[in-house]
C-alpha cells in the first residue's frame, strides 16, 4: 500500500512551482469527479429512476437536494478532519465511497437502499473528494496567489459538469442504464486513487517547503484565538458568512429562474438556454478575474466589486426594457458570482489562518446552503403571487447588494488582513 504522507524534505532541485502545479492539478481533477459524478450526472439518470421506481417529479428532484443536505450535515465533522487529520487519506476513503456507491447502485433494486446509497456513500463521498478539502489544500500551497490558484482548481467544477453528463448520456445508450453507473464506479476509482496517492499532498511543509516557495516561514496574518465554538457567537463571522450566502443564493436563485425569467420578457427559449450557457462560461471567466483581483487589491475589494457588478447587472436585467440589454445584465451578473468559491477561501484563509480553514468553510458552507435552498422558493412564491417576475426580482435585489454593506464596513487592511475588533 503506498504511503499516504510524505515527510521526508524534497530534494533541493525540486520546483515548488511544478509540485504546486501538481496539486492544483490533483485537486480540479478530485473535484470534477465528486461534484460531476454526484450533482451534474444526476439529472441525466433522473427521468430512469422515476420511470424504473414509479416515483413523481417532485421524489426524483430531491436527489440533488438530498446531497447538498447531506453535505452541509457532514461539513463540520469532514472539516475538523481536514485540519486534524490526513487530506490524502480523506480524499482517497471518498473516491472509494463515491465508486462503491455507484456499483452498488448499478446492482439494487430496492427504492430504499438506493437512497440510502446516494446519500450516504455518493453523498458523504463528494464531500470528502470535493471542494472543501481541495480548497484547503490548495490555500495551503498559496497565500499571494490564493485567490488565482483556487480559481484555477475550482475550475474542475465546471470542467466535471461539462464531460460527467456527456459520458453519462454516452454510457447509457451503449451499455443500459445500470451498467453504465457500474463503469461511472469504475472510473471515478481508477482515476480517484492515483491522482490522490501522487498528487494531493496537504500542505508544503511536508516536503520541505514553505507556501509561495518562499525560503522562509511567513507570518501568519490570521486572527486567532477563536474556537470554533466560539466562531459562531461573533458578528465579524456571521458578516462573513452572511455575505457569501447572498452570493451563493442570487446565484442558485439566477440559476433556477434565468431561463423562464428570459422568455417572460419575450426571449425565444432557445435564446433563452444559449443565455444560460454564455452565462455559464462568463461565470468561469469571473473566477479567474476575480481570483486575480483578490491576489492583486485584497479580498474585501475583490468581494466589493464582484458585488458591484452583481447589483448592476440585476438592475439592468430589471430596468432596461429591451432584450440585448437583459442579456448584458445577465453576463454582467454571472461574471460576479464567479468570485464566490476564489474569494470566499481567500477571505476566509486570510483571516481565521489555515488551522481552522476547514472548520469555518464548512460552517460558512451550511448558511450558504439554507440560503441557496430557500432562496429560489421564495422567488417561486413572489412569482404566483404577482403573476410576474418584476415584483420578485426587483426585492432580491436587497439581497444581492448584501455583501457590499456587511464587507464593505469591515475595518481590516489589505496588507495584514487582520479583523479589527
Amino acid at each position: 500500500m503506498p504511503s499516504f504522507e510524505i515527510n521526508n524534505s524534497v530534494k533541493s532541485g525540486h520546483s515548488f512551482t511544478r509540485i504546486g502545479y501538481m496539486v492544483i492539478a490533483a485537486t480540479f481533477i478530485a473535484q470534477a469527479l465528486a461534484m460531476g459524478l454526484s450533482i451534474y450526472t444526476y439529472p441525466v439518470f433522473m427521468l430512469i429512476i422515476e420511470n424504473e421506481y414509479s416515483l413523481s417529479r417532485a421524489q426524483t428532484s430531491m436527489g440533488v437536494p438530498l446531497v447538498l443536505v447531506m453535505g452541509a450535515v457532514a461539513g463540520p465533522f469532514v472539516g475538523y478532519l481536514i485540519d486534524k487529520w490526513s487530506v490524502k487519506k480523506l480524499m482517497f476513503i471518498g473516491g472509494v465511497m463515491m465508486s462503491l456507491g455507484f456499483v452498488i447502485l448499478s446492482q439494487v433494486t430496492a427504492l430504499t437502499t438506493s437512497v440510502l446509497t446516494w446519500v450516504v456513500l455518493i453523498g458523504l463521498g463528494q464531500v470528502m473528494l470535493g471542494p472543501l478539502p481541495a480548497m484547503t489544500v490548495v490555500a495551503s500551497w498559496f497565500v499571494s496567489r490564493r485567490g488565482t490558484m483556487i480559481a484555477l482548481s475550482v475550475m474542475g467544477v465546471a470542467a466535471g459538469g461539462v464531460c460527467a453528463p456527456l459520458l453519462s448520456n454516452f454510457l447509457i445508450d451503449v451499455f443500459g442504464w445500470r451498467a453504465a453507473l457500474l463503469v461511472l464506479g469504475i472510473i471515478c476509482l481508477l482515476i480517484s486513487a492515483p491522482v490522490i496517492l501522487i498528487g494531493i499532498i496537504k500542505k508544503p511543509e511536508l516536503l520541505g517547503l514553505y507556501p509561495d516557495g518562499a525560503d522562509v516561514p511567513q507570518p501568519s496574518a490570521a486572527e486567532g484565538g477563536d474556537s470554533v465554538k466560539g466562531l459562531l457567537r461573533r458578528f465579524d463571522f456571521w458578516r462573513v458568512a452572511l455575505s457569501f450566502a447572498a452570493i451563493g443564493s442570487s446565484g442558485i436563485v439566477f440559476i433556477s429562474h434565468l431561463v423562464s425569467w428570459a422568455t417572460s420578457i419575450g426571449i425565444e427559449h432557445n435564446s433563452a438556454v444559449a443565455l444560460f450557457s454564455l452565462a455559464a462560461l462568463a461565470s468561469m471567466a469571473g473566477k479567474v478575474f476575480f481570483g486575480y483581483l483578490n491576489d492583486r487589491f485584497g479580498s474585501k475589494n475583490a468581494i466589493i466589486a464582484a458585488a458591484m457588478f452583481e447589483v448592476l447587472g440585476w438592475v439592468i436585467m430589471l430596468s432596461l426594457d429591451h432584450t440585448l440589454a437583459f442579456k448584458a445584465g445577465a453576463l454582467m451578473f454571472a461574471f460576479g458570482v464567479g468570485s464566490m468559491m476564489p474569494c470566499q477561501s481567500a477571505f476566509i484563509g486570510r483571516i481565521w489562518g489555515m488551522e481552522r480553514f476547514g472548520r469555518v468553510t464548512a460552517y460558512v458552507s451550511i448558511v450558504i446552503l439554507i440560503c441557496s435552498l430557500v432562496g429560489p422558493s421564495l422567488v417561486g412564491v413572489g412569482f404566483d403571487a404577482t403573476g410576474g417576475y418584476q415584483t420578485p426580482m426587483a426585492m432580491w435585489l436587497v439581497i444581492i447588494a448584501i455583501p457590499l454593506i456587511l464587507i464593505g464596513s469591515m475595518n481590516y487592511g489589505k496588507s495584514t488582513y487582520r479583523l479589527q475588533r
